[in-house]
């Protein structure tokens, strides 16, 4: 699960790291709205990929499996989306961004 893998060392490895080196953390994360709305899940959390407009929206870059490292080329980052009873986020929701970088 390559995918998942390189997400948990950014949203949990690295953050650790740096507190284990006696750093504040790493910097914090931007919040960005979405473009267009997504589809979420009512049980877990899902981390997207997105990709940063101009105008710092995040466009959904939903990988075809956990395997697809070629499709996260196109994002820069992923935003995390809560389980939510509704199953969707509309447009303009807000999420915090992680970047890969």
């Amino acid at each position: 699960n390559p995918l998942s893998t390189l997400t948990c060392l950014h949203y949990y490895v690295i953050p650790a790291i740096f507190a284990a080196m006696g750093q504040c953390s790493a910097p914090s994360a931007p919040a960005v709205q979405l473009a267009k709305p997504v589809n979420a899940r009512d049980d877990i959390a899902i981390f997207l990929p997105v990709q940063l407009t101009a105008a710092q929206q995040a466009e959904p870059r939903p990988p075809q499996n956990s395997g697809d490292l070629v499709r996260i080329l196109e994002s820069n980052g992923f935003i995390e989306l809560p389980p939510t009873p509704e199953k969707t986020y509309p447009v303009g929701t807000t999420f915090n961004f992680h970047p890969w970088f």
